[in-house]
């Protein structure tokens, strides 16, 4: 099986990327989702989110919230895209399950705080200020890490269009097809 795994900091694209895999049919699970869903049912605003990250990864191991994809990956039991690897050790336990491969989703900083204002989700900053400490927060997390060792790095700053080619073109290499 290949877990193919989507890292890149807020709002560069990783689920925008993940949905062209969606089209074609393959698999995914957003880390990010797990996330919310353990955050809703223990009754926690979204604005808490990121300390329930952390409160996670301390108390159960900084690969927690992967292997709370486990379950998910042994249904699907194929190829799966992974949504939102923040840290080496998310990745060390996928290479348990599976032959990974790790795509790097990059934008400028800039143009990331713009998507945030646009996309309104209840999580996201709503300023520059929290911004810049959304992103120090992944940084922390080790996903600068994981976005050093990626195999493959698309720029998401410009045409969807041609970030879409070039993710089916690497998908097209991973999977052979």
């Amino acid at each position: 099986m290949k877990i193919i795994c989507i890292t890149g900091m807020p709002l560069a694209g990783k689920t925008l990327i993940s949905s062209f895999a969606k089209e074609l049919g393959i698999p995914v699970i957003s880390m990010g989702d797990k996330i919310r869903e353990i955050a809703k049912r223990n009754n926690i605003n979204a604005k808490d989110i990121g300390n329930l990250i952390f409160e996670i990864r301390n108390k159960y191991g900084k690969d927690a919230i992967a292997k709370q994809c486990y379950e998910d990956i042994k249904k699907i039991n194929s190829d799966v895209i992974i949504d939102g690897i923040r840290n080496i050790e998310e990745i060390e336990y996928f290479s348990r399950l599976g032959e990974v491969y790790i795509i790097a989703i990059f934008a400028p900083r800039k143009l990331r705080f713009e998507r945030a204002l646009k996309r309104k989700r209840e999580d996201d900053p709503k300023n520059y200020e929290e911004f810049i400490q959304r992103d120090i927060r992944e940084l922390n997390l080790g996903i600068g890490n994981v976005i050093s060792l990626a195999d493959y790095v698309i720029q998401n700053d410009k045409d969807i269009e041609k970030a879409k080619e070039i993710f089916l073109n690497i998908l097209k290499e991973i999977l052979g097809k």
